[in-house]
């Protein structure tokens, strides 16, 4: 009897693990796709650009902060293991990447921002498993910066630019 739940918890981990990372490959697809440049012409194939040399993945929470907890998984353990998959399928295609944590130790907000600050021409993906017991509450949230936000420019201006998505269960 004892020993079935630690493989239970095992199985869904591995499932909420799996589908995060689906998830974010998705969100990087649809990154890639919406800054996507205009064809280039065969002079101009040799100048193409990416729109960003560096992917800095944030796995949320860490150390002391444990994040959202469900079925005895906690979000900083889940984060953590999407990201290094990311990490490694990214590393794979030839993405140069940079991870704010690689073990569970405690990083700020001001930590994680200060690194991806330092970081030239990088996308940020922020790793989070919210929960909440509200189905209200239940889906995907997508947030990007629909243009580029100067170096320095105060947090407060970057609303307007800021885009959220959601993916929610249709209402009852």
């Amino acid at each position: 009897m004892f020993g079935r739940r630690p493989r239970i918890r095992r199985a869904m981990r591995n499932t909420v693990a799996w589908m995060g990372l689906l998830l974010m490959i998705a969100s990087f697809a649809w990154m890639q796709w919406i800054s996507k440049p205009e064809p280039a012409t065969s002079t101009q194939r040799s100048a193409r650009h990416e729109p960003f040399a560096v992917v800095v993945l944030d796995p949320g929470h860490g150390g002391q902060d444990s994040g959202a907890m469900c079925g005895g998984m906690l979000e900083k353990d889940l984060t953590l293991d999407v990201a290094q998959r990311v990490d490694r399928l990214l590393q794979a295609e030839g993405l140069a990447t940079v991870m704010t944590r690689v073990g569970d130790g405690y990083v700020s907000l001001a930590e994680r921002a200060a690194l991806t600050n330092r970081v030239p021409q990088c996308v940020l993906v922020s790793i989070h498993f919210n929960e909440d017991n509200k189905p209200v509450s239940s889906g995907i949230e997508t947030y990007y910066a629909e243009h580029q936000i100067p170096p320095g420019m105060p947090i407060i201006s970057w609303l307007p630019f800021l885009q959220r998505t959601a993916a929610q269960a249709p209402d009852p």
